[in-house]
């Protein structure tokens, strides 16, 4: 499954390393957000694995697969993190870059969902729960019978919203 998706980045810079090396620069490249770098380190990581028929943790093919989102490469990025997210029994990361990836493919109400999802399973997640405040959660409409959209609704919710009375959800 993971040899279609593996394409050697053009930059070759990857010396012999350590197989933990490479996990631990991999990762790190990407909490700073230097896909090239995350890229090249986990793509290694990964095939080295594959050739030596060792299974890649879920955890780490989910950082793989959000560099591949990062490469505009999204469609593969999310099937190796559902693939992921398959065989790690609901670990929160692999949640949390499914959701970043639903988020680079516009698809906003699928990272909602998924952080909902990580959520359940661990319920402190700090960086799900970080990204959930900063993508904000919608509010209960006023008069839950109606249709959030109605012209009743969103003029109560307006006002709600100007006094500072409304609630969350």
């Amino acid at each position: 499954m993971m040899r279609a998706q593996m394409e050697r980045p053009s930059t070759g810079t990857v010396k012999p390393l350590p197989e933990e090396e490479l996990v631990r620069r991999g990762r790190e490249a990407v909490r700073a957000e230097k896909w090239p770098e995350a890229l090249e380190n986990l793509l290694e990581y990964c095939e080295r694995m594959e050739s030596q028929g060792r299974p890649i943790p879920p955890v780490i093919l989910a950082n793989y697969g959000l560099c591949l989102g990062r490469a505009r490469r999204i469609r593969e990025g999310l099937d190796t993190c559902r693939y992921a997210w398959n065989r790690g029994n609901g670990h929160p990361e692999i949640s949390l870059r499914l959701a970043q990836l639903y988020l680079l493919a516009d698809a906003r109400k699928l990272a909602i969902e998924e952080i909902e999802r990580g959520l359940s399973v661990s319920p402190h997640y700090r960086e799900l729960l970080k990204l959930r405040d900063e993508l904000g959660r919608r509010q209960r409409p006023p008069i839950r019978f109606l249709s959030r959209g109605s012209a009743l609704n969103v003029g109560l919710a307006k006002l709600l919203r100007k006094r500072g009375t409304a609630t969350r959800t």
